[in-house]
């Protein structure tokens, strides 16, 4: 066998083999593994040999693979096929380069394609074999597909495309894929620089920390740019770590990115919870009616402040230290978690109650909320961590909450360990239920990887397939959480042409890394579209109901993404459907 480098693209080869031809027929070795170690391949990093049928004209292509990329070897085992590759690593000497390879059955050469470079390949056969053998498991998050008349790419395919797969017929731009290329060489870089920079824990400090969740460069979430910009977004990586000290979840090493004004409005559900929560905080601690009170605000809203003035609490001046601290879902938001932590307890009285609301990490793991880690969201609370830093500010947790606001959230209870209080059975409770789901470990945490990329799939397919039944789509909300969802889907404006939103000022923007345009909610009703994407699911009840109010449904399908893509089931007593 014969190993020849492909000029025009840098690290790929041709390894052609020498037959024995006798009367028989013919005896040929299709692989080496010292001549493929020879030229610098390790053999050993192959681990799925696959294989495909096609019939003449089928064109499988342009396929990519994001993130480390995938490297293989291409053979045709019966028939011919053209088969093309394009040098898409920003890195290599020859990036952009394409070259094109008749692989027949009868020669039975190989052609191995190096991780970062796209692949594709037309059937000239009745039929076509082709075998591969890749270096990484099949991870159908990372799937990148080019539309193979792209104009840039200039292929000259000899025959009339006869058949593709939907995922082919719904590929993305040539620019967008090596936008996407630069981003994860970026990625790339910050990763090798962070497996020798120690990375110490946002809330104790710790350096005993390991990354449990990668996933990939994602668009900031609150970035919201104009719907005509064609600038590629900016990426930076999203990666949840792990701190084995005191068992914090957060963002691992990534600087703050792209502040942005808040253009997101409150919710009813979000207006409606902050009043039920002051009165049941005192309905439980009626001594706190009337006293000094501090409230650390919210990107997301939710303010305390108006019913606790309604009750004749007076806002705390100054250093003045309050009866009761309230923060609902800030902390999260706050990079250095263990400061904010601290400041929070120096701003408590001696004896006063020190409330936290964070969205559970349970929830998150166990209702597969990935679309909730972002960048701007640093921490992801359990009760655990809670618990672990709160000793560390003399804080003792001695009750807890669960609410039902952005996908299962904690209302968890402070006091000064100098005042003597401790735990109730609320919170023995909820430590158990997640000591019991492994969510202060690495092999519960992990999965949420393989999770959302099994997720995010099935949301593409769903939107093919409502596009292949003719079933007119559109989605509800543009919240900070839709980015990564649609990007990991990979769902863009040909599956999804436009969201809309409650909030004005995101009118004429565009979600972020998708594309997918944001317009009025008068737009939807005009449109009436088969199916509604409803991205903010977590108040999927506000959002029928608005539509459907007074009559105003016109029987459209609601879907929600999380766990897994289904239909909201809407009664037809509902009073929009009477």
């Amino acid at each position: 066998m014969k190993a020849t480098p492909v000029e025009a693209i840098a690290g790929a080869y041709l390894f052609e083999p020498e037959p024995h031809v006798d009367e028989r027929g013919f005896f040929s070795r299709t692989f080496d593994a010292d001549v493929v170690r020879s030229v610098g391949i390790d053999p050993d990093a192959f681990v799925q040999d696959s294989l495909s049928r096609s019939a003449k004209g089928v064109l499988r292509g342009m396929h990519l693979r994001s993130g480390e990329g995938e490297a293989k070897l291409v053979r045709c085992s019966y028939g011919a096929v053209l088969d093309v590759i394009v040098d898409l690593r920003p890195e290599s000497p020859t990036f952009m380069n394409k070259a094109s390879f008749s692989l027949t059955g009868d020669s039975q050469r190989s052609l191995y394609v190096p991780a970062g470079c796209a692949h594709g390949f037309q059937a000239l056969t009745e039929p076509a074999d082709v075998s591969y053998r890749i270096d990484r498991r099949h991870d159908p998050a990372e799937d990148v597909a080019i539309a193979y008349d792209d104009p840039d790419l200039a292929i000259d395919w000899p025959l009339p495309v006869s058949l593709r797969s939907d995922r082919d017929a719904a590929a993305g731009s040539l620019a967008d894929a090596v936008a996407l290329m630069r981003s994860d060489h970026q990625h790339a870089k910050h990763r090798r620089s962070t497996d020798v920079v120690t990375f110490n824990c946002r809330g104790c400090g710790s350096a005993d920390t390991v990354r449990v969740v990668d996933l990939g460069a994602q668009p900031c979430a609150d970035y919201f740019p104009p719907v005509d910009t064609t600038d590629a977004d900016p990426r930076w990586p999203l990666e949840l770590w792990l701190c084995h000290s005191c068992t914090l979840v957060q963002l691992g090493p990534v600087e703050p990115q792209l502040p942005e004004a808040p253009l997101a409005i409150e919710s009813a559900t979000s207006l409606a919870h902050a009043e039920t929560s002051v009165k049941e905080i005192l309905r439980d601690h009626p001594e706190i009616a009337g006293r000094v009170v501090h409230e650390f605000a919210s990107h997301h809203g939710g303010s305390w402040l108006d019913h606790l003035r309604a009750a004749g609490c007076r806002t705390a001046e100054g250093d003045e230290r309050a009866d009761l601290v309230v923060d609902v879902h800030g902390i999260a938001h706050e990079p250095a978690v263990g400061e904010m932590l601290a400041l929070r307890a120096d701003r408590l009285a001696p004896s006063g109650l020190l409330v936290l609301e964070f969205h559970h990490l349970l929830p998150l793991v166990e209702g597969n909320q990935f679309d909730t880690i972002r960048h701007g969201h640093w921490s992801y609370f359990s009760l655990g961590a809670v618990v672990r830093l709160a000793a560390i500010h003399e804080l003792v947790v001695v009750s807890v909450r669960e609410v039902d606001v952005f996908g299962g959230s904690l209302q968890v209870m402070l006091r000064h360990e100098s005042a003597g209080i401790g735990a109730d059975d609320s919170v023995r409770d909820v430590l158990a239920r997640e000591a019991a789901a492994g969510i202060d470990a690495e092999p519960r945490l992990t999965t949420l990887h393989e999770h959302a990329a099994a997720a995010a799939t099935a949301l593409h397919d769903l939107l093919a397939d409502y596009q292949a039944d003719g079933r007119s789509v559109a989605a509800y909300g543009a919240p900070s959480k839709a980015p990564v969802l649609l990007d990991l889907a990979k769902v863009g404006p040909d599956l999804l042409p436009f969201t809309v939103d409650a909030s004005p000022a995101k009118h004429g923007r565009r979600i972020p890394g998708s594309g997918v345009p944001i317009r009025s909610v008068d737009d939807l009703r005009a449109a009436r579209p088969d199916v509604v994407l409803v991205l903010t699911w977590d108040i999927v009840d506000e959002v029928v109901s608005q539509l459907e109010a007074d009559g105003g449904g016109w029987g459209a399908t609601y879907v929600v993404p999380l766990p897994e893509p289904h239909p909201v089931t809407i009664s037809p007593d509902h009073p929009g459907r009477r």
